[in-house]
């Protein structure tokens, strides 16, 4: 009986494997053989404009030859040439949902009707017919067309168009070719139906475009969504003049580092070891400032100055100081403020927290009194949006504990739609400053291009540390020094809503620090070998208990020095591959 129960559950599995793969999109020519099959009990079949659905017994009498759906004794309206591809159905077998934005409403839509009604816009019914058991209905296209973005998980998106409406160049943009869903599908993170006009793959042009007609201010909110500035601004938590304000679209993830990769390199979502706005500016000599937050993911060369304090909002107002002082003294042809605190306050309060909405407020007079200052552009862009959760349940695939008041990353509109805010400084300094056109054609054309590899000095390995204190450098190397990395130490962090502990080997930071008065310390910021800057404040120095470790390298299979800030929650500032601290 056991044995008769084993087998019947084995081909049970083989029969729904069977059933899943013959009921899947298919793509002409390639996945043909897939095409005949005695166990469909419907289909649809589609060219580049215009499409058939079939139902009913002996299906498996159609096949594909020569470029051609025939068969005996069907209808004539199923002889279809030159198709592109089907999609199979079973009876016991449902398409996938798909997370979808139509305009604002978010949605999931089987995937077959997906691209039925939206991506191919398959939905003018033409008709019906019948012959021998096989039911027709024939589909053409709608003269109406549906503008779409389909977003993958891996950042890059595919549109209805090759280009976007207003023209704005973009290195991640590809125009969608139905043939291209078999390969794709599978990586569909969702669709945008009726989609923004300008997304954030589009801004590194916008910065160049302002930039060509004066100086320019760019304020990042991070974590600032449409839906809560819309919000703000209509029951009048903020007030004001808005200036010109567009909607834009995140890339999937909507997350800061792959989001912040793409508006200052044209797109693109991977940037490290290729030029990004920054560098391409150093590398054709226009100056620029950067004022960031505690953690840098990729090469800022120079010029740029780390911000790091105990709360999100002192972290900030230390950007905006830093930003009035550098406004009033100099107006640098690019000047770039990085806020983290909107994005931090939204993870543990939600986007709606009384403490939330007051920093809101303070960001917003921070912008106004900056343009009270600043002679030129004004842009002001975000990466994502947030939205509330109220119980663990609800968390998504990366956040993060039950402390947790809202998140992001996910396919949703609130997460999903983000603010651009264009305003003229009205600051009376008159700045002699122009972008010329061949400067940001050059700009542009070095974008994602490989930035060359120096071969490394043997001394600058990740076995090596230097520690700089008042331009005074000491040195310390795996060898030599490993006796001194002896305590253990344990960590117990939450990455992707999933505990991360482990021990390790190592010194604590402020052993290492000796001879010098701790509480003169500003700020202490650590640089990794691929270029990664994480800054840390005294109070960290102090009460973080930050730990020099020795690990293996991932890389090189090999002992490294690592960064531990052991009282965070999180392992965000983790600094792998330890090259260099500098002690401010």
């Amino acid at each position: 009986m056991k044995h008769s129960c084993k087998i019947f559950l084995l081909f049970l599995l083989i029969s729904l494997v069977y059933d899943k793969l013959n009921s899947q999109i298919i793509s002409f020519p390639y996945d043909s053989t897939k095409f005949i099959s005695d166990k469909i009990d419907s289909v649809f079949i589609f060219t580049e404009d215009l499409a058939v659905t079939a139902s009913g017994k002996n299906l498996e009498r159609l096949q594909f030859k020569n470029n051609q759906i025939y068969g005996e004794d069907i209808p004539p309206t199923l002889r279809l040439r030159n198709p592109i591809g089907a999609m199979l159905y079973r009876q016991n077998y449902s398409y996938e949902e798909i997370p979808v934005i139509i305009g604002r409403l978010d949605r999931k839509i089987p995937m077959d009707e997906l691209v039925r009604e939206y991506l191919l816009n398959l939905s003018n019914f033409k008709g019906h017919s019948e012959k021998s058991g096989i039911k027709i209905n024939v589909w053409q296209k709608d003269s109406l067309r549906e503008s779409f973005l389909i977003f993958l998980n891996d950042g890059r998106v595919f549109g209805s168009d090759d280009e976007n409406w207003l023209n704005i160049p973009t290195k991640n943009l590809s125009l969608f070719e139905i043939t291209q869903l078999p390969e794709i599908e599978k990586d569909v993170a969702g669709v945008w139906i009726y989609p923004p006009e300008i997304g954030v793959n589009q801004v590194t042009a916008e910065f160049l475009r302002l930039m060509q007609t004066g100086p320019l201010l760019v304020e990042y909110w991070d974590g600032l969504g449409w839906q809560f500035l819309e919000e703000a601004f209509l029951s009048q938590v903020i007030k004001g003049e808005l200036g010109k304000v567009q909607m834009a679209f995140s890339l999937f993830p909507p997350e800061t580092e792959i989001n912040y990769s793409a508006m200052v390199s044209g797109g693109l979502t991977d940037i490290i070891n290729k030029h990004n706005l920054f560098s391409a500016l150093d590398i054709v000599g226009i100056e620029y400032q950067v004022l960031e937050g505690e953690k840098i993911n990729f090469p800022i060369p120079g010029k740029v100055k780390m911000h790091s304090a105990i709360t999100p909002e002192k972290k900030d107002e230390g950007i905006f100081q830093s930003a009035f002082s550098i406004i009033k003294n100099f107006h640098p042809p690019l000047l770039f403020l990085h806020y983290h605190g909107l994005d931090d306050l939204n993870h543990s309060f939600g986007p709606y927290g009384e403490r939330t909405v007051k920093y809101f407020q303070r960001l917003w007079q921070w912008h106004q009194e900056l343009r009270g200052e600043w002679s030129g552009n004004m842009l002001i862009v975000s990466d994502h949006g947030a939205h509330s959760i109220e119980n663990e349940a609800q968390l998504n695939r990366k956040l993060i504990s039950k402390d947790t008041k809202g998140t992001h990353g996910d396919f949703i509109f609130a997460d999903m739609a983000v603010p651009i805010i264009e305003q003229a400084g009205l600051g009376e300094k008159k700045v002699d400053f122009k972008l010329t056109s061949e400067q940001a054609e050059q700009i542009w054309n070095m974008l994602g291009a490989p930035i060359s590899v120096i071969k490394k000095k043997i001394a600058d390995q990740p076995g090596t540390l230097e520690i700089i204190i008042n331009n005074q450098s000491k040195f310390f190397t795996i060898d030599r020094d490993s006796n001194l990395f002896s305590l253990e130490f344990y960590f117990d962090y939450l990455k992707k809503g999933i505990p991360l502990r482990g021990h390790f080997k190592g010194i604590r930071l402020i052993d290492l620090l000796n001879g010098i008065d701790l509480s003169s310390i500003k700020q202490i910021v650590a640089y990794s070998f691929d270029d990664h800057q994480v800054a840390f404040s005294n109070d960290d120095l102090m009460k973080n208990e930050l730990v020099v470790g020795l690990t293996p390298d991932a890389q090189n299979l090999k002992e490294a020095f690592i960064l531990y800030p052991l009282k965070d929650k999180f392992p965000n500032r983790i600094v792998k591959q330890l090259k260099r601290i500098e002690v401010f």
